[in-house]
């Protein structure tokens, strides 16, 4: 029996770790546990399945079973049972780490020729680190707080509270955030003494996921710039990555 050990493949691959057989999993990954080569009982009898830990199976009984992983990190232990037999298998069920920008696109705001706005767009495509595991079964969340400007003008804009969800990718592994500031009046640039001044706000954001009670747990934060230049001009920048400069406006 000992040496008919207990195979496992991971449902959905991981960018950065190609091997199926891999222990280190994200949290809600499934994972395939299965015999092989099959038993040949003298008389029937099937093999069960316990886990303990951080994840689920089903079904319980049988040649293999389904590993889902909860979605809170820790070890998931699942043991193979035959008689008096038992073999485990050990998961490292991990956490999302960070956000990492991969890619832009700029998407220009519709602003018409000759207005006197000013604005940006960027689409940045980015992934959940590490990316030695998959987290395409979790449902993540940006929350963003409210806060304020002050422009060379010496107006002030507010900005409200907002949450942005992005639902499960399945295997996917690849998100879009799409950062988009303005348009605002080109009037808010200038200074004391009419002179056009450039100016840059930063925003910070929570990054979340739903752990298994249910409750956004934040796991790292990102941070977008957005930068209005005095030749009224402006880009969008994303943790460290830059769109580009869109305008100038007049």
């Amino acid at each position: 029996m000992q040496d008919r050990p207990v195979h496992n493949q991971v449902t959905c691959p991981a960018l950065l770790n190609p091997n199926p057989a891999r222990t280190t999993i994200g949290i809600g990954e499934t994972v395939g546990l299965y015999l092989w080569p099959p038993l040949q009982m003298t008389f029937p009898e099937n093999p069960w399945w316990s886990v303990s830990g951080q994840g689920s199976v089903s079904p319980l009984e049988g040649a293999s079973t389904t590993l889902t992983a909860y979605m809170s990190p820790g070890i998931a232990t699942v043991t193979l049972n035959v008689r008096d037999v038992s073999i485990p298998t050990y998961f490292n069920v991990i956490p999302p780490a960070e956000i990492h920008p991969t890619a832009e696109v700029d998407i220009y705001l519709p602003l018409p020729s000759g207005n006197a706005e000013i604005g940006a767009s960027t689409q940045f495509k980015y992934i959940v680190l590490p990316a030695s595991a998959n987290f395409g079964n979790v449902d993540f969340q940006e929350n963003v707080p409210a806060g304020s400007r002050l422009w060379p003008d010496g107006e002030t804009t507010y900005i409200s509270p907002q949450i942005n969800e992005y639902p499960p990718l399945g295997c996917g592994s690849v998100y879009t955030d799409l950062i988009s500031d303005g348009p605002y009046p080109i009037t808010r640039l200038i200074g004391p003494g009419g002179v056009m001044s450039g100016i840059s706000f930063t925003q910070t954001k929570a990054e979340q996921y739903k752990n298994q009670s249910g409750q956004w747990t934040t796991f790292g934060n990102t941070e977008t710039i957005t930068t209005f230049h005095s030749d009224r001009s402006c880009l969008e920048q994303y943790q460290g990555m830059s769109g580009s400069s869109q305008g100038p406006w007049q």
